[in-house]
């Protein structure tokens, strides 16, 4: 054989290798076989350290121009910042696990809960987990689930021991009703899964006391179906029985929030009770009636994949934009009564991105509190787009870590405060 000839079927030899590589990485990526995800997450934990310096899992730590030895919660406009409390749920780099850390009107840290998966659920969680949707309360406990790979929602009291554990794939945002029940979100599955449900529990046991399916939702009606965008013959199927070429995760539902009857009179067509629904990867925000399972309202966009709408009053709901791939996340303000939008804000000092994840609370002075999980941080801006406050959770030089909740709460809101004589220290 000729030495052309050899370089020929050599060329060969290696295009057809190539191309076998490609077919098999599209089919374990497409069919996600394993170890598909264990890959991608490595990879994904190794371009963190590229940028970092610090291992941890995937978006625990982000770049940030910050030192180690500067104060972490700087109050920039004193006048402005509003009296109360600021519960920030984080990973907390000192304790070397999750927490939420209760800062005073000084924005002093007066109070730590220590949040680990590993310690609530020692005989089967096989790692720290991250907590995602939680909820302070006026007795100084609270309430938290746990995201990805996370199977359960829990009550902790102030020195983070079970009031009660409810095992099971509940997820995303936590809010209590008028009557002090908890909504949330659950899945048979996990938070990715078709099969999703609308979660009401006993927030004082932990029982669930109703459970409104997604596909109940679906076959109620016609328009329904409409304003979900599924074909009429959509089959609602666990994992186990989907075949991974149909499409999954096509709700990607992240947060559930009742009307106050305070707040009904101000939504004409609204009732008090009806649930404020964000399904992210339909860019939908809707109004759904839990009795009829009507949707009464939706809209789609200009936001995209949404985080945290908020009823604020006069017709209004704020959402969380993410607005991935577009370097800029922001709060998007819409009318119920006209579908008409506003952009909150315009200038650098109002600049915050995440591309997920990410909640935000309008403050009764109308000052936004904003959570940035992938930058670390959470701030404090006005309308006009001001800085009143801003919290870096501070790992390491240049590096924060990730900061997942936060919760303002008037100065008299605990009727006992949050307080432990236990050295938490040691369990952790």
């Amino acid at each position: 054989m000729s030495r052309s000839a050899r370089l020929l079927s050599l060329c060969a030899a290696l295009f057809l290798a190539l191309m076998l590589c490609f077919g098999l990485g599209f089919v374990y990526r497409h069919y996600a076989l394993w170890p598909t995800d264990q890959v991608v997450t490595l990879i994904r934990q190794g371009k963190a350290f590229l940028r970092t310096g610090l291992w941890g899992r995937e978006e625990q730590y982000a770049k940030a121009t910050v030192s180690e030895g500067e104060a972490r919660a700087k109050i920039l406009d004193p006048e402005r910042f509003l009296q109360g409390y600021r519960a920030l749920l984080l990973f907390d780099a000192d304790l070397g696990t999750y927490s939420i850390r209760l800062l005073d009107s000084e924005s002093r840290q007066v109070h730590v809960w220590p949040i680990s998966y590993l310690t609530l659920l020692p005989g089967e969680a096989t790692e720290d987990v991250n907590p995602h949707g939680m909820m302070v309360l006026a007795d100084g406990s609270i309430l938290v689930n746990f995201g990805r790979r996370g199977a359960a929602i829990a009550r902790l009291d102030s020195c983070s021991r079970p009031m009660w554990i409810a095992q099971g794939s509940y997820h995303h945002s936590i809010e209590l009703d008028d009557s002090g029940a908890l909504w949330t979100w659950g899945s048979p599955d996990h938070h990715e899964s078709n099969l999703q449900s609308i979660m009401k529990l006993d927030a004082d046991t932990g029982k669930i006391l109703r459970e409104i399916q997604m596909q109940s939702v679906f076959n109620a009606s016609a328009d329904n179906v409409r304003l979900l965008r599924l074909s009429e013959d959509f089959e609602f199927l666990s994992d186990d029985q989907n075949n991974p070429a149909f499409a999954r995760d096509v709700f990607h539902p992240n947060d559930v929030e009742p009307l106050s009857a305070e707040m009904a009179d101000q939504y004409p067509g609204f009732e008090a009770g009806d649930l404020l629904l964000s399904l992210r990867n339909l860019d939908m925000v809707a109004v759904l009636d839990p009795e009829t399972l009507a949707i009464r309202w939706a809209k789609y966009g200009p936001w995209r994949r949404q985080h945290d709408p908020d009823f604020i009053g006069d017709g209004l709901i704020d959402v969380y934009d993410n607005n991935p791939q577009h370097g800029r996340s922001n709060i998007v303000t819409v009318s119920t009564l006209t579908g008409e939008t506003q952009l909150r804000w315009q200038g650098e000092d109002s600049r915050f991105y995440s591309v997920s994840q990410g909640k935000h609370q309008r403050l009764p002075n109308g000052d936004h509190l904003v959570v940035v999980p992938a930058e670390g941080r959470i701030i404090e801006l006005t309308d006009s787009g001001k800085k009143v406050f801003e919290y870096n959770n501070i790992a390491t030089d240049g590096a924060n870590a990730i900061v997942l909740n936060a919760q303002w709460v008037p100065p008299d809101y605990f009727v006992a405060k949050p307080a432990c004589t236990v050295d938490l220290s040691e369990r952790y």
